[in-house]
C-alpha cells in the first residue's frame, strides 16, 4: 500500500471512533432567514436538476455514465449560490443513487429506475467543513454569493462531535438534521437467539426459550385512536367552514399542529418500546432477534374488516428497526 493512502486509511480510522447518530430539532426562523433558507431549498433543487439534465444527455448521446469527479468539474461554487461542500454532498448524493440503483438492476430487480423527476425544492447539506462556532451561535456558511445562516446552538448537541447538518423540510417546518459522533456500544458477545411478535394489546412479546419480556403498548394504542377521534370531528368542522374563509384556515393550523404534537408523542413511545428491547436482549446476551410479520394475516378476513383495519393502522410495524 502506498504511504499516503496508508496515512488516509488511519486518518478515516482515527476518525470514526464512534457512532453516527441524528439529532433533530425544529428551526425557530425569522422572516429574512425563512427566505433564506427557501432560496437555499431552491438553488439545491436547481444542482439536483442539473445532475439529471447531464446524467440523461451524456447517456442518451454517447452511452456513458458520469461520475461523481466529472460532475464536480461541470458544477461548483461558481455555477450555482451554495457552499462548495453543499454542492459537492448534491453530487455525490445522486452518484451513490445512481450506483446503487445499477448494482439492484444488474441483480435483475427492474422496477428500481434512475431519477429522473425534477425538484422544486431539495434539502440543503452542509459538511464539517461548513460549520463553525460562534459564541453559543452554530454558523452555517452558504458560499459567498449568499449570507450566511446562524442558529442557536442546541444545548444536547457538542459542537466537537458534529459530523454534518442538513436543513429538511417535515409537517410543514423546517427541521435541522445534525449528525453527531457517539461513543461506540459494546457488541453482544454470544450466539445466542430469540423471537418478537407485534401485536395491538402487547406492543411487542419477546422470548428465547426460557426468559420472556412483554411490552404493553396500550398507551401507545390510545393514542392512535385519540388522535383518529379529534381528526374526525377536525374534518367535520373543516368541512362545514367555506373554502378559502379565514376560519377554515385557522382550523387546517390547530388540526396540523395537533398532529405535530401527537406525532412528537407517539415516536417518543415508538423509541420507548425499542429500547426497552435492545436492552432486554443486551442484558440477556442475544445477538439475532427473528421479528414477526403480519404477512398473510389480512388475507380471508373480509367478515373481520374492523379487526383487519385496527391491525393496520395500530400494529407497531417497524418499531424495532432502529
Amino acid at each position: 500500500m502506498e504511504p499516503h493512502k496508508k496515512n488516509m486509511k488511519e486518518q478515516k480510522e482515527k476518525e470514526s471512533k464512534g457512532d453516527i447518530v441524528i439529532r433533530k430539532f425544529p428551526l425557530r426562523l425569522t422572516s429574512e432567514d425563512r427566505r433564506l433558507v427557501d432560496t437555499l431549498r431552491k438553488e439545491a433543487a436547481n444542482l439536483w436538476n442539473d445532475c439529471l439534465d447531464l446524467h440523461w444527455w451524456l447517456y442518451d448521446a454517447y452511452k456513458v455514465w458520469t461520475s461523481a469527479s466529472e460532475k464536480k468539474k461541470w458544477y461548483n461554487a461558481t455555477t450555482h449560490k451554495l457552499h462548495s461542500q453543499t454542492i459537492q454532498s448534491i453530487i455525490e448524493l445522486h452518484e451513490e443513487t445512481c450506483k446503487r440503483t445499477r448494482e439492484l438492476r444488474a441483480k435483475g430487480e427492474k422496477q428500481w429506475r434512475y431519477h429522473w423527476k425534477y425538484k422544486k425544492f431539495f434539502s440543503v447539506k452542509y459538511k464539517k467543513t461548513a460549520i463553525k462556532l460562534f459564541g453559543k451561535k452554530l454558523r452555517f456558511s452558504n458560499g459567498k454569493q449568499q449570507s450566511p445562516l446562524v442558529i442557536p446552538q442546541p444545548k444536547h448537541i457538542d459542537f466537537h462531535t458534529i459530523k454534518s447538518a442538513e436543513i429538511v423540510w417535515h409537517k410543514n417546518h423546517y427541521w435541522m438534521h445534525i449528525a453527531v459522533e457517539v461513543p461506540k456500544q459494546k457488541q453482544v458477545q454470544g450466539e445466542k437467539e430469540a423471537g418478537c411478535d407485534l401485536g395491538l394489546i402487547h406492543a411487542a412479546v419477546l422470548s428465547n426459550g426460557k426468559i420472556h419480556l412483554i411490552v404493553t403498548g396500550r398507551e401507545l394504542r390510545s393514542l392512535q385512536c385519540y388522535r383518529n377521534k379529534r381528526l374526525k370531528e377536525f374534518q367535520k368542522l373543516i368541512s362545514q367552514k367555506k373554502p378559502g374563509s379565514n376560519k377554515r384556515q385557522k382550523l387546517i393550523l390547530r388540526k396540523r399542529r395537533f398532529l405535530e404534537k401527537l406525532e412528537r408523542r407517539m415516536e417518543y413511545l415508538l423509541h420507548s418500546i425499542s429500547k426497552m428491547v435492545t436492552d432486554w436482549c443486551v442484558e440477556n446476551q442475544i445477538k439475532t432477534l427473528y421479528i414477526g410479520t403480519p404477512d398473510g394475516v389480512q388475507k380471508n378476513t373480509k367478515k373481520k374488516k374492523k379487526t383487519r383495519k385496527e391491525f393496520v393502522n395500530n400494529c407497531p410495524i417497524g418499531v424495532l428497526g432502529n
